[in-house]
């Protein structure tokens, strides 16, 4: 099952960990990420499976796909990390798209 980490825990990226919690996406989460970790914890306590709260170089290390459910803003700084990685990328602020396109130039 792919281990799948989310960024961002907002209403998107909790309904999205909810929904894969629930079985109704088939993976694993893995860990997620929030500027705020105490309602991070506390969000991941909610859930049947507990994900790992960590920093956005653990939430790479550890998942095969990396979903940004954040701002716009932290793709430039996510969007290098994890693609370097070698890992997948899901991005949902599809608008910062526009803003940073040069950081998908070039990739295959």
């Amino acid at each position: 099952m792919m281990r799948v980490g989310i960024v961002g825990l907002g209403i998107i990226g909790q309904a999205l960990a909810k929904a894969i919690d629930q079985g109704e996406v088939a993976a694993q989460l893995t860990a997620v990420h929030s500027r705020t970790v105490e309602k991070a914890q506390a969000f991941a306590h909610t859930l049947c499976r507990v994900p790992e709260v960590v920093d956005l170089a653990g939430v790479v290390a550890r998942c095969e796909l990396v979903i940004e459910a954040a701002t716009q803003a932290v793709l430039s700084t996510l969007a290098p990390t994890v693609l370097e990685a070698g890992k997948g990328l899901m991005v949902l602020s599809v608008g910062a798209l526009l803003h940073y396109r040069t950081l998908f130039q070039g990739l295959n």
